[in-house]
């Protein structure tokens, strides 16, 4: 029988840790394009741009920061942050779509 020290232990009590995380990490993502979708419907009613340069620049500043406090690397947050940011400006993107589509028909 194996004991608590056994590799196969250890490596099932991290995975488990893992699997948490990414439980984590997917419901953080999840809300978090919930929120960019309902700035993405405010900015289309109002008629503001989808991609704003600055905000951007602002909170990649941030997170980089934060990503070298945790000791991640900062090529590894760029490319995650770039497709985080990616993702949110296709949906706002669609909400565009879907608004000029209901523009053309009520003409």
């Amino acid at each position: 029988m194996a004991d608590a020290r056994s590799p196969d232990r250890r490596i099932r009590a991290l995975r488990k840790k893992i699997d948490l995380a990414d439980r984590r990490l997917l419901t953080a993502l999840a809300a978090r394009m919930r929120a960019a979708s309902a700035i993405g419907a405010i900015k289309v009613e109002a008629g503001l741009p989808l991609q704003q340069s600055a905000r951007w620049a602002e909170l990649m500043k941030d997170r980089l920061g934060l990503a070298a406090s945790l000791d991640l690397r900062r090529p590894f947050i760029n490319s995650l942050y770039e497709l985080i940011h990616a993702e949110a400006l296709r949906l706002q993107e669609g909400l565009l779509k879907k608004k000029t589509r209901r523009t053309r028909e009520d003409t």
